[in-house]
């Protein structure tokens, strides 16, 4: 929901196999101290947004499990991301330079 916002000095969103649905939520934009992000095994999907590319501390995204169709070339500017795993997502294409 839109109130994650909120919670700006949150570190770690770790919503794994709640069955939730849809895109990412735009409520996880503001959290600027994020590093781990996991959303894997849920019913995620469509495009990752451009703006996570924003969350700079990001060390960790885990959405693997869910649907989505592609990852942006803003990921690429996450110089602290160590792990990214998008397994068993509904990806086409191949990845953007600024990742692959």
């Amino acid at each position: 929901p839109e109130s994650l916002g909120k919670l700006s000095g949150l570190r770690e969103l770790l919503l794994t196999g709640n069955h939730i649905s849809g895109p990412l939520s735009e409520g996880i934009r503001p959290l600027r101290e994020l590093r781990i992000l996991s959303a894997s095994k849920n019913q995620m999907a469509g495009t990752l947004p451009q703006w996570l590319g924003e969350l700079e501390e990001l060390k960790e995204i885990n959405l693997s499990y869910n649907s989505f169709v592609s990852i942006p070339p803003s990921v690429g500017r996450l110089r602290n991301l160590t792990e990214l795993n998008v397994y068993s997502n509904a990806l086409v294409g191949p990845l953007v330079e600024e990742i692959g």
